[in-house]
């Protein structure tokens, strides 16, 4: 539990460190959120977003050089129609007669030549690097008044060394950056998420094993079985409540200021501790408020709302923290509470009954059976 509240501590440094770069962003002009996609993945080779987005129909689409293949026997399909696919789809060609030779050969092998056939028909899509599939970091460059005017300048920015497009690669710097904050966030948060599910082995095995131990410190007639006990953990709604109820009922029964001689004592002069209502309201706030439920209830469309949120992520990861701390208090609490019971009961010294000779057993039965038989005849002889 100690190592679930340090990655949750590091998590809530990161929300905070976060929060901190995109202030300054904010404050250098920059409102618009950028892109959080893998910005290599928004460039694709021609043929193969015609063929995710127009499906098998458009297989036969940017061969390049109207080669023939075993898919495609008669090369590559009418330019015309690859043309008004890329219009209809909102895709963005990139032509590749605006590049240099040693420019075109730093393009990677996805996003090669391609060239369509010859037709008489005006402006038709021949010659294609690339297709931008997603392009919202032309978006962001425009509403961010950033100087990278379309898509041709960013296929040269990412293909050449040179800096000709500032604005192209400070839009991909704000990218870049904003999808290595979200991924460390999203990171440590899944590493949280693993630790808990450790921890919740030890933790509801102690919940189990304090529940079994009230009867032999003399507190029968529990609510709450020990099985019970850890099943309303998971079980939807109950798991609000239940829980801390079954607090309640441990930390009474192990109260070592109750009389033993009542088995049932407990249930009217148990304390409970002010720890454990405090824990029950950071469980059920928790359950509430928490960096699940936060994103889904925080609609951010722009980056003061994003700091917003994730400020409020900030609060979620401390209310963890100190959840986790009560916790641990609480159960320490519990585990002394039953100790200093049981040192006033005592061990509990059990006499098992003299082994039985199931023979004799038998013998012995019979013996009475046969002697309530006599009884019956002399009583009818008479």
């Amino acid at each position: 539990m100690g190592l679930w509240c340090l990655a949750i501590v590091w998590l809530a440094f990161t929300d905070f460190s976060n929060s901190r770069t995109y202030q300054d962003w904010v404050d250098d002009g920059i409102t618009e959120i950028p892109p959080s996609s893998e910005l290599a993945q928004q460039i694709e080779s021609s043929r193969t977003y015609a063929q995710r987005v127009g499906g098998e129909e458009f297989k036969c689409a940017f061969l390049g050089f109207n080669d023939a293949t075993n898919e495609c026997p008669n090369g590559e399909m009418d330019p015309i129609l690859v043309s008004n696919f890329v219009d209809e789809s909102g895709a963005i060609c990139a032509n590749s007669e605006l590049y240099t030779p040693e420019i075109v050969e730093e393009v990677p092998d996805d996003a090669a030549l391609t060239t369509g056939l010859e037709t008489d028909e005006p402006e038709p899509v021949s010659i294609c690097t690339a297709v931008w599939s997603s392009y919202p970091l032309l978006q962001f460059a425009e509403k961010s008044g950033l100087d990278c005017p379309n898509v041709e300048a960013i296929v040269a920015s990412l293909s050449s060394q040179r800096s000709e497009y500032p604005g192209c690669d400070a839009a991909f710097s704000y990218a870049e950056s904003f999808q290595a904050s979200q991924d460390r966030s999203r990171l440590i948060w899944l590493l949280a998420i693993f630790l808990i599910v450790v921890v919740a082995f030890p933790y509801l095995s102690m919940v189990h094993r304090a529940s079994r131990n009230l009867l032999p410190l003399k507190s029968e007639e529990q609510k709450h079985r020990p099985e019970w006990a850890v099943l309303h953990h998971f079980i939807p709604i109950l798991n609000l409540f239940r829980p801390a109820q079954v607090f309640v009922e441990l930390y009474k029964g192990s109260d070592p200021n109750v009389t033993t001689t009542n088995p049932a004592e407990w249930k009217k002069t148990g304390k409970v501790r002010a720890i454990v209502f405090l824990w029950a309201l950071l469980w059920i706030a928790a359950w509430i408020f928490n960096p699940i439920i936060v994103p889904r209830f925080v609609n951010a469309d722009t980056l003061p709302g994003l700091i917003e949120a994730n400020d409020l992520l900030i609060l979620s990861d401390v209310l963890l923290i100190i959840l986790g701390g009560v916790a641990f208090l609480m159960l320490r609490q519990l585990h002394v509470l039953q100790e200093m019971r049981f040192e006033k009961i005592g061990l509990i010294t059990v006499t098992p009954p003299p082994p039985v000779d199931p023979l004799a057993e038998a013998l012995k039965k019979q013996e009475e059976k046969q002697q309530e038989q006599d009884e019956k005849d002399n009583r009818r002889g008479q």
